[in-house]
């Protein structure tokens, strides 16, 4: 499941409820009002990850003949692409390195379908983050004879994970009353 792109994950959940040409996904991955500002996918690199999705099974692309106008790729999820994109919206992020991106693209998603989607998506997180900060104090209590940098190595990480768990916190009371944000 990890091998991968997030943004192949983000290309998944825009076609989650109807099929778009390359364009239209390429203004939703670029809005910087949305996932514009998680990241930024060149057209040809986006192109080249839907290609990908396409020899994988998970979406499916057929040509939409225009007058007057070149045709256009329209792709379009299949149950595969749909099965793949449930179960990593249930997988919560690895590490704060994961939470930086995969968790905020999760949340974008979870958002669309609403609050008690972003909690389920929150509670499984803070759950990952408990269990990988308790695993931390465990192994920085254990080492007796951990050099000064170990002990500043724990001592970050372990404040980054606090951090976390504070803003998931914090942002699940300000999300009682999120309403779904759908596509334009």
């Amino acid at each position: 499941m990890r091998s991968q792109k997030t943004s192949s994950y983000a290309l998944l959940g825009l076609l989650l409820n109807e099929p778009h040409h390359g364009y239209e996904l390429y203004q939703d991955l670029s809005d910087p009002a949305g996932l514009g500002q998680v990241w930024h996918l060149g057209m040809s690199q986006m192109y080249a990850e839907l290609k990908v999705l396409e020899t994988k099974g998970w979406v499916k692309a057929t040509l939409e003949l225009q007058d007057a106008r070149p045709s256009k790729k329209v792709f379009e999820l299949t149950k595969v692409g749909r099965t793949a994109f449930r179960e990593w919206m249930t997988t919560p992020a690895r590490g704060m390195r994961e939470m930086r991106i995969e968790f905020i693209v999760r949340l974008y998603f979870a958002r669309m379908e609403g609050t008690a989607a972003v909690n389920e998506l929150i509670k499984r997180q803070e759950k990952s983050l408990c269990s990988e900060l308790e695993s931390l104090q465990q192994a920085s209590t254990s080492k007796d004879t951990a050099s000064q940098f170990e002990k500043t190595v724990f001592s970050f990480r372990t404040s980054q994970i606090q951090s976390a768990l504070t803003w998931l916190k914090s942002f699940q009371a300000q999300n009682t009353s999120l309403k779904p944000r759908r596509r334009k």
